[in-house]
């Protein structure tokens, strides 16, 4: 029963995220429907280009214009930084009646200098198409007018004289440049599942539920001898009214297993137990039952749980009504008179009776050795259901009398540490684990195929 290591594999990291997708998607979405959200509100941004061509004024030779073309690119960032200085947008911002200052204006424009070019792109990001257009064709006509103002006559000697000129006209943009709303919510959806699978990781880290087979294998190597549904109905799970339902199919499952690994034994005494009460052993108990019952075999269900009984109410029955196990084991009544059969069902059913009692005392008694002998030699298949394992001794004490045990395991509520002190306490018992059920497991999960044993037929596993 040693437990493998706990380990990140990939394969565990897929099914924490199988498990979790619910909210892998829910990130998604709040992630990229936030961020669309976030971009519906934000004011649009357009943005309009204008180009500015710089040119030498004078110069016949190759020399002279090759001397002046070095010396225009040299003051093109002089040029940069003049298109957002006060002389060339202060008359901007009086030509159109702007309410704003030099610096509001100028942290609107980004100017930029192709390499090893005389060109200026003036871009200006604007509250609407036609005004960012108006402002950067007004800011390259003003730079134009101030560069033209600041370039000397050209004299014999003297520096070149730059010239500018519009070449590229500033149109009305079609499409707003920010927000993005299209952009900004496809990286909103992929922040989200970013952070929906750490979530996920972060979760399947903490919960140290048994949710299936393979964490079953990974905590304490025991086979899956089946796996029962959750289900919104409990009725679902009585496999006489509905014989065609998951959970038959799956109680099928479990009466093939336990067949083989009992096939060598002419008499099969099966004992149910569960780490802690509420985790559906009596469900499994009868369901076993009733299915082994159903396809051929001889049945007996005891329940020989004398502190919360609950198989006769699972059947409808009286439980005060005849002495039950416990008239049998106090020599109140003989085993016979005490069964009772259940019409519909197939198999014999031996109520708990009266509760109360020394359970430890009776359960330990020769009368219990000699029933579950005289049930042996009446029955093909002997079905224990037990209380819980963690909850009292009598699991220990009757665990010796039975030819396997199978442990019931709540996918809702049975943690590992839990599942591991049940185990060491039927092994210190002496009893023999056949294996374990899988109960309330979530549909969609691989939760059915039977872990553990490499003797099971192919179909079986």
């Amino acid at each position: 029963m040693t437990p493998e290591p706990s380990s990140w594999s990939l394969a565990r990291i897929w099914r924490a995220l199988r498990r979790y997708w619910a909210i892998i998607a829910i990130f998604v979405v709040a992630g990229g429907g936030g961020s669309y959200a976030i971009g519906m509100m934000t004011p649009p941004t357009y943005e309009s280009t204008s180009t500015l061509a710089f040119s030498v004024t004078r110069g016949s030779t190759a020399a002279d214009l090759a001397n002046g073309s070095i010396y225009a690119q040299d003051q093109m960032q002089t040029y940069a930084q003049l298109t957002t200085s006060s002389a060339v947008l202060q008359p901007v911002i009086d030509e159109l009646s702007l309410d704003m200052s030099v610096q509001d204006l100028a942290e609107s424009i980004v100017v930029t200098n192709p390499p090893k070019t005389l060109v200026l792109q003036i871009n200006v990001s604007a509250s609407s198409a036609d005004r960012s257009a108006d402002l950067a064709n007004a800011v390259a006509q003003s730079l134009t007018e101030v560069v033209g103002s600041t370039s000397t006559t050209p004299t014999e000697g003297s520096s070149p004289s730059i010239e500018a000129s519009l070449v590229d006209t500033a149109m009305p943009p079609r499409h707003q440049s920010s927000p993005n709303k299209s952009r900004q919510g496809l990286l909103g959806a992929l922040g989200g599942l970013v952070v929906g699978c750490a979530v996920v990781l972060v979760l399947a880290l903490l919960d140290t539920k048994i949710r299936d087979g393979e964490d079953l294998r990974r905590t304490a190597n025991v086979p899956l001898l089946g796996s029962v549904p959750k289900v919104k109905d409990e009725h679902e799970l009585n496999v006489t009214e509905h014989p065609g339902s998951l959970a038959s199919e799956q109680f099928r499952r479990l009466r093939s297993t336990v067949k083989h690994v009992t096939a060598t034994q002419s008499t099969c005494k099966i004992l149910v137990t569960s780490p802690t009460g509420g985790d559906g052993r009596t469900t499994i108990s009868a369901g076993l039952a009733t299915t082994l019952a159903r396809l051929g075999d001889k049945v007996l269900l005891i329940d020989a749980d004398l502190h919360r009984p609950g198989v006769a109410a699972l059947f409808g029955l009286d439980g005060e009504e005849t002495p039950g196990l416990s008239g049998v084991l106090t020599g109140g009544v003989t085993f016979a008179a005490s069964k009772r059969y259940v019409a519909g069902s197939g198999l014999d059913i031996l109520t708990s009776g009266r509760t109360g009692q020394n359970a430890a005392e009776l359960l330990t008694s020769d009368r219990m050795q000699a029933m579950l002998d005289e049930a042996g030699d009446s029955y093909d298949v002997v079905v224990i259901d037990s209380p819980a394992a963690l909850d009292t001794a009598d699991v220990s004490l009757l665990a010796p009398q039975s030819d396997g045990v199978i442990v019931v395991v709540n996918a809702d509520r049975t943690n590992r540490s839990v599942l591991l002190r049940t185990l060491s306490s039927l092994e210190a018992a002496g009893s023999n684990v056949t294996g374990a059920v899988l109960n309330r497991y979530r549909r969609g999960r691989a939760a059915t195929e039977v872990l553990g044993r490499t003797d099971l037929p192919r179909e079986e596993r």
